[in-house]
């Protein structure tokens, strides 16, 4: 008999990624174990002999084979971490066996300011051309819309200049948690 899977389909933003953590984890205790995660869709596998704790980590360099790629799954695997699989953006997920008498300081992947902060840059760096991106898209929209007086460049406008205020406020809020951590 195959086994029991399980699929998600769930958009998560990259400045609220712990978010996803908390939803593979809770899937994780109720004996739904993650076998591949992803953008918008993730597959679950029924499997209680085990519990696990999940990570995700922002990593752009894995996107292509490399030996980069290989130090930085073994750096994860030397500190007991399985690796599951990356994104094609960059998000890469991990997990380990949970013991309940470990301390939770075993279950963290950054275990200092300087690593924690190097991911959030990483996601920031993406977000910030992102941001020109859009706002490249917004002006040339802009700009139609009022030159050609058409209603429907002018609604296309006002969804570019929407991603940007949102993407925005993503990039502040990566960069209000490299403050506080």
């Amino acid at each position: 008999m195959g086994k029991e899977l399980k699929k998600s389909y769930r958009a998560y933003t990259a400045w609220n990624y712990e978010k996803e953590e908390d939803f593979i984890n809770e899937n994780g205790k109720n004996g739904w174990q993650l076998v591949k995660g992803g953008c918008f869709h993730s597959v679950y596998e029924k499997d209680n002999s085990k519990q696990y704790v999940y990570k995700i980590d922002f990593n752009p360099e894995t996107m292509k084979e490399s030996i980069e790629k290989k130090r930085y799954i073994e750096m994860f695997e030397d500190l007991g971490w399985k690796y599951i699989n990356s994104t094609y953006n960059g998000w890469n997920y991990f997990r380990k066996e949970y013991n309940e008498n470990s301390d939770a300081s075993e279950y963290e992947i950054y275990t200092d300011h300087t690593s924690y902060e190097e991911m959030l840059s990483r996601w920031c760096k993406w977000g910030k051309f992102a941001l020109v991106l859009e706002l490249v898209l917004a002006l040339v929209y802009t700009f139609m819309a009022i030159r050609h007086m058409d209603i429907l460049i002018g609604i296309e406008a006002a969804l570019f200049w929407g991603l940007f205020i949102w993407i925005k406020s993503g990039v502040e809020i990566m960069n209000e948690k490299m403050e506080d951590k």
